[in-house]
């Protein structure tokens, strides 16, 4: 941030960058969703403290590159040799997820942004984790909503954007409440 002049210059460059790509399914400059190098790049927003940003972008990343069901689609990021990577990061970006460090942590967190989903639920390998099942409730109609209204864990609300991966392997329900109005609350 600070070579790019503060926070605000790194978020502002980085937005216009996405409204650049945006023409081009966010495959321009160095904004690449065809290619692993930059599958991180929407949820920056979270961590420079503009979540509402990495809401919206990380939801039209997905519509543009990772909503069809066919490689052939031209709406799927089409680079043969990161199928796998593209389809761990588009089920990710759907379930509202993200790992900014690849779960290279000590305590890894992830990143949260709107699930595509009304309910999704992740049965936990019991010989690794505590609990049997990670949900995600996200209400009526996510897909119409990419913004955070609320979101609670196990019923406590989180007054960050992130859970770490302890939380989920102790049994966790994480539930959002979504609206198509941006909340400020959760910016840092």
């Amino acid at each position: 941030m600070q070579l790019m002049g503060g926070r605000e210059k790194t978020i502002k460059r980085l937005n216009d960058q996405f409204e650049l790509a945006s023409k081009e399914n966010f495959r321009y400059g160095w904004l690449q969703y065809n290619n692993d190098v930059g599958f991180f790049v929407a949820h920056l927003f979270n961590i420079l403290g503009d979540p509402a940003k990495s809401q919206y972008w990380s939801r039209e990343v997905y519509k543009a590159n990772y909503s069809g069901t066919s490689t052939s689609n031209s709406s799927y990021a089409t680079n043969d040799e990161d199928q796998g990577q593209m389809g761990s990061l588009a089920a990710l970006m759907a379930m509202g997820l993200f790992q900014m460090k690849g779960g290279c942590e000590m305590k890894p967190s992830y990143e949260l942004t709107a699930p595509m989903f009304n309910r999704i639920v992740i049965h936990l390998q019991p010989d690794c984790y505590k609990a049997k099942d990670f949900i995600i409730t996200a209400g009526t109609e996510p897909e119409k909503n990419c913004y955070i209204e609320s979101v609670t864990l196990n019923g406590k609300p989180l007054k960050s954007l992130s859970i770490t991966q302890d939380e989920i392997s102790t049994g966790v329900h994480l539930d959002f409440k979504l609206s198509s109005k941006q909340n400020n609350n959760y910016e840092k």
